[in-house]
């Protein structure tokens, strides 16, 4: 656990643990920002010399989902294997093929 006013567990950013935590860590599952999916990837990168399908996920809910159903795609993501909708194949996405944004 992290935290920054150091209440609960390492005093400062998630990020600052994901170093010593990749290397040895069978999967990554993480609930966050756009801003801490983008530090797991590129960290994993860095550490284990790539990112592999299956390896690091995380739950994308930065888009509304106002039909629930797939009829309006307002809720469209981007990945390496084409668009997919958050309200049907998510919210749950493999950081390794996803795009994130801002």
């Amino acid at each position: 656990a992290a935290t920054l006013d150091g209440s609960l567990g390492h005093s400062g950013q998630l990020t600052d643990l994901l170093p010593d935590l990749l290397p040895w860590a069978d999967r990554v599952c993480a609930i966050g920002s756009a801003r801490l999916y983008r530090a797991i990837r590129a960290q994993t990168e860095a550490v284990r010399f790539g990112i592999l399908t299956g390896f690091a996920y995380g739950l994308l809910t930065d888009l509304p989902l106002p039909c629930g159903v797939g009829a309006c795609c307002s809720c469209t993501r981007y990945t390496n294997t084409g668009a997919k909708l958050t309200c049907l194949d998510g919210p749950v996405f493999d950081l390794a093929e996803v795009e994130v944004s801002c």
